[in-house]
């Protein structure tokens, strides 16, 4: 025997459950997905301080190596340095502008730092052993150092005792 519900106790029973059904579904749907949204937005905060942090890291690395990497006794040259000008006068000193085939300049920026390096390279035409020498040496003593990369020697086939000289010379460069 089931009692029969009057229409104000149907429509009571009907809201109680409709407000239940409510809750139950908003605990069961609802609050996982805003605990998961949540739990997102954490991580993702988190995973961005990570990504700051390493940057900074990234940051302060390069700028140990760049330190690292140069010697001791290395002066930077300034912004307004051209390393052309300063071996293309080192030639003239030398009485070796004539001498001069080609020269060749290009720079290249160091990554995660201030400094950029310079380089040139610069072909000499029938030298003799001597004649390089003394541009060597004026370029190397040279108080700004300027170092000498890379140093090419041909012999020549026209005049015997000379030589064909292909010079690449650097520097660091404050941007």
């Amino acid at each position: 025997m089931t009692p029969k519900l009057k229409y104000r106790d149907k429509r009571a029973l009907i809201i109680a459950l409709a407000v239940i059904g409510f809750f139950v579904i908003i605990q069961l749907v609802f609050s996982p997905l805003m605990e998961r949204r949540n739990l997102l937005k954490r991580q993702i905060s988190i995973a961005e301080n990570q990504l700051d942090e390493m940057h900074l890291l990234q940051q302060q690395f390069s700028h140990a190596k760049a330190a690292k990497s140069l010697p001791d006794n290395q002066v930077l040259q300034k912004k307004d340095f051209n390393l052309f000008s300063v071996l293309e006068q080192h030639a003239g000193e030398s009485g070796l502008k004539g001498h001069i085939a080609y020269m060749k300049p290009s720079t290249r920026e160091q990554k995660g730092s201030n400094l950029k390096l310079s380089m040139v390279e610069m072909k000499l035409e029938t030298l003799t052993i001597v004649q390089l020498l003394q541009l060597l040496y004026q370029v190397e003593a040279f108080e700004s150092r300027v170092n000498i990369n890379r140093l090419s020697i041909n012999k020549t086939s026209k005049p015997e005792g000379f030589v064909d000289v292909v010079i690449q010379a650097e520097t660091l460069v404050e941007q």
